[in-house]
């Protein structure tokens, strides 16, 4: 598996560089049109914003200095020169999401849109090493959940929802639960249940006041300050103390398909899961290969759109668990174990192949018409970006 550290440096090479077409990706999210390639009368780039939901009102500031810049006369022509080409520019939105939010944005801008799981990558290389090490298979676990989470504010607003509900009623020490009490993005969980804007509803505020506003001090799995490398650290014998994961996703309030790589750390770790995310999420998961768990748990939860219902879902979900007797859930865990190695072994084995070709060819059908892309094999490098 390629590295993530070289991920855009590969996709140029293979990709981009064969069709004369540029990339922009910086700190800031800001994109250089005199950088862009000319070929043939067409102008084209890729803006690589595949990490990260799109969410409209950033997604247009991002791109207002592009498309005002995609108006200007032909950088490389002298002052006062006629265009060299008829003036055509391309610009292919790579990204990581399925939504009409997307979708209306790329119609909007005429852009391009290429559409890849960037997270199953990022995944990929972060946890590899974990099928090299000892994963315990056995129900040696001591705990029923394990709860991460760092931003607790805005758009991550939910995780104190969910939180205050567990402990609410009375499920904290059922659990591992990591939740800090500031963010230091947007301040302090206060902040988020006095902000009119919040998309917390006013009940699951109400649990937060009479809830986390009692706790003296942050809760804690691993580390009271984390940082955005973090997410990169996989540790088994800490994950595996539990048997059910809730993984705290990035997007739980849009109506976007988009997932990170949060949901393969209980797979790497062989434990079942339960998503909080927005509505559908778990049958994009099913749509890559990977097995849930709605032979054992209600599920339906994923179909659920009102995001405060669906809160409650995954708590309500949380508490049947909780009150499994210890031989119960060894049971379960027993019954279960199938659907970890299928997701265990899809996610090191073929998983990978499948991310692969729906980038590669997806790239095809992208420019497909529009540049000429005869110098690709898009066979061979497929074949190659899989090995």
């Amino acid at each position: 598996m390629f590295s993530l550290d070289n991920f855009y440096n590969v996709l140029y090479n293979n990709l981009l560089k064969p069709c004369n077409i540029n990339y922009t990706f910086d700190s800031n999210k800001k994109p250089d049109i005199s950088s862009c390639c000319i070929t043939d009368g067409i102008r084209a780039s890729v803006e690589f914003a595949d990490q990260e939901p799109l969410l409209e009102n950033v997604a247009l500031a991002n791109y207002n200095e592009f498309l005002a810049m995609s108006c200007v006369q032909d950088t490389h022509s002298s002052p006062g020169d006629s265009l060299k080409y008829p003036y055509i520019f391309y610009t292919i939105l790579a990204n990581s999401e399925v939504s009409e939010c997307k979708n209306n944005f790329i119609k909007l801008h005429n852009l391009k849109d290429w559409y890849f799981f960037s997270h199953g990558f990022i995944a990929l290389d972060w946890f590899r090493d974990a099928q090299y090490l000892l994963v315990d298979k056995t129900s040696s676990f001591d705990k029923v959940f394990i709860m991460y989470n760092n931003l607790i504010t805005k758009d991550r607003s939910y995780r104190l929802g969910i939180v205050a509900d567990l402990i609410s009623r009375g499920l904290k020490d059922r659990g591992m639960i990591s939740l800090p009490l500031f963010d230091h993005y947007h301040g302090n969980y206060i902040n988020e249940v006095f902000d009119t804007n919040s998309m917390l509803d006013k009940e699951h505020k109400r649990l937060v006041l009479n809830t986390i506003d009692k706790l003296k001090e942050p809760l804690v799995i691993d580390s009271v300050s984390t940082n955005g490398n973090y997410s990169a650290k996989l540790k088994l014998e800490e994950n595996q103390r539990a048997f059910w994961h809730i993984v705290s996703e990035t997007n739980f309030y849009h109506p976007k398909l988009h997932l990170t790589e949060k949901i393969f750390k209980p797979i790497v770790s062989y434990r079942p899961f339960i998503l909080a995310s927005y509505a559908g999420n778990l049958k994009y998961l099913r749509s890559y290969g990977f097995k849930t768990f709605g032979d054992f748990i209600d599920e339906s939860y994923d179909d659920e759109i009102d995001n405060n219902k669906r809160m409650t879902m995954i708590v309500d979900e949380i508490e049947k668990l909780c009150n499994l007797t210890a031989e119960q859930q060894r049971e379960m865990f027993d019954k279960i174990k199938p659907i970890l190695e299928h997701n265990f072994n899809h996610f090191f084995g073929r998983f990978k192949k499948v991310i692969v070709d729906e980038m590669v060819y997806g790239f095809g059908e992208c420019i497909d018409g529009l540049i000429d892309d005869s110098a690709i094999d898009y066979a061979a490098v497929a074949a190659k970006l899989a090995a």
